[in-house]
C-alpha cells in the first residue's frame, strides 16, 4: 500500500551517527506542522541507511531527499485528515511500542539516552507512534473499501479476455555440453562425439533426467535438466527454440548446436494457446483491482488534502516540486 505505511518496527528507534539537514532546522511545514531536519533524514533512513562521512554514502541519500520529504508531508497531511475522521490511537497501544523499544534497547535508561540524543522528548516520541499507527488505520480502511464485487472482477475480466491468454508452451528436460568461444577444433569435436553418444543413449530409453544430471553443464543440472514449461519467447537462441517447439510429448532432438554448445532436449508435455479461465485468475485479479483503485484513491485524497492545508518547503529539492 506503499512506502508511507509504516509498521511498529519502523518507529523504533535507530543509532546513527550523522544527517544531511540540521536536526532541529525547519525543512518543511504542512498547514502548522512543522518537518524538522531530524524528520528528514528518519525518513531517508528508510531508503538507505546512514552509513558514515563518506562522500559516495551522502551521495546516495541525497538522491532520496525529495522522495523521503514527499512521504513526510503525505504523511502529515493523510494524519490530518485521520484526525478528523476520529481516528484516535489508545495510550495502551502508545504504551506497547514505548515497552517493545525498551526491551529491544535493553532498558528504560537506554530508551531515555537514545532520545535524548535524537534531540526528542518521551511524548514526542509517543506522538510520532500516534501519527503512524492513525496514518496504518487510515489507509486499511481505505483498502477495506478499495474491494470490486466480483461481478466487477468478472465484468473486467470479460472486457479483457485478451489479456489472460497463455501462449502456446512446453515442458521440456534439457542437457547442455558447454563450449567456451575460445573452444579449439579438436575439443568441439570431441563435446560434439559426447552429444552424439548421449543422444544415442537417450534414443534407446536410458533416463534423460539421470543424464542431465550426470553430463549437463548449466544451472539445471540438479534439477535433471528441468526447465519446466517454457513460452514461445523465452528460448534463446532461435535455433533452440525451433528445434524445442517441433517436438511432440515424449520425443528426444539433438545435439542442436549454438553459440552455447551442444544441447539435447526432451518434451514431456505441451500445452496450446488457451484463455485462463475467470476462475483461475479471480484472485490474482481481485487483488489487482484493488490496489489499483486504493492508489487511486489514496492519490485523490492527498490531492485533496494538499488543496485544503498549505504545503511549504524551505530547502532546496533537485527535480522541481513534490
Amino acid at each position: 500500500m506503499g512506502k508511507i505505511i509504516l509498521t511498529i518496527l519502523s518507529i523504533m528507534i535507530v543509532f546513527t551517527a550523522f544527517g544531511f539537514t540540521s536536526e532541529r532546522e525547519i525543512v518543511a511545514k504542512v498547514g502548522d506542522t512543522e518537518i524538522t531536519g531530524e524528520d528528514l533524514n528518519e525518513a531517508i533512513d528508510h531508503y538507505i541507511p546512514r552509513g558514515g562521512f563518506h562522500s559516495k554514502g551522502l551521495e546516495k541519500r541525497e538522491r532520496y531527499r525529495k522522495e523521503a520529504l514527499k512521504d513526510l508531508i503525505e504523511r502529515e497531511l493523510l494524519y490530518k485528515e485521520a484526525k478528523a475522521r476520529g481516528i484516535d490511537i489508545t495510550e495502551d497501544f502508545v504504551n506497547k511500542v514505548v515497552e517493545e523499544n525498551i526491551k529491544r534497547l535493553g532498558s528504560k535508561n537506554r530508551l531515555d539516552e537514545t532520545l535524548r540524543k535524537r534531540g526528542i522528548s518521551l511524548e514526542e516520541f509517543k506522538e510520532r507512534i500516534r501519527k503512524y499507527e492513525a496514518v496504518n488505520i487510515l489507509l486499511k480502511k481505505i483498502e477495506g473499501e478499495s474491494g470490486y464485487t466480483e461481478e466487477e472482477i468478472k465484468a473486467y475480466y470479460e472486457k479483457n479476455r485478451a489479456k489472460y491468454k497463455r501462449p502456446e508452451s512446453i515442458h521440456l528436460l534439457h542437457i547442455l555440453i558447454k563450449l567456451e568461444p575460445t573452444a579449439r577444433e579438436e575439443e568441439i569435436e570431441d563435446k560434439e562425439r559426447l552429444a552424439l553418444s548421449l543422444m544415442e543413449r537417450l534414443k534407446k530409453g536410458e533416463d534423460f533426467i539421470e543424464m542431465a544430471y550426470k553430463y549437463s553443464e548449466d544451472a539445471y543440472r540438479v534439477k535433471g535438466g528441468d526447465l519446466g514449461f517454457i513460452h514461445k519467447g523465452q528460448l534463446n537462441p532461435d535455433e533452440l527454440e525451433e528445434a524445442a517447439f517441433s517436438l511432440k510429448s515424449g520425443e528426444v532432438a539433438g545435439p542442436i548446436r549454438t553459440i552455447y554448445g551442444f544441447h539435447l532436449l526432451k518434451a514431456i508435455e505441451r500445452r496450446p494457446e488457451e484463455t485462463l479461465s475467470f476462475d483461475a485468475v479471480k484472485e490474482r485479479l481481485s487483488r489487482e483491482l484493488r490496489e489499483k483503485r486504493f492508489e487511486e484513491r489514496k492519490k485523490d485524497l492527498i490531492s485533496r488534502l494538499r488543496k485544503e492545508y498549505t504545503v511549504q518547503i524551505f530547502i532546496d529539492i533537485d527535480g522541481g516540486d513534490l
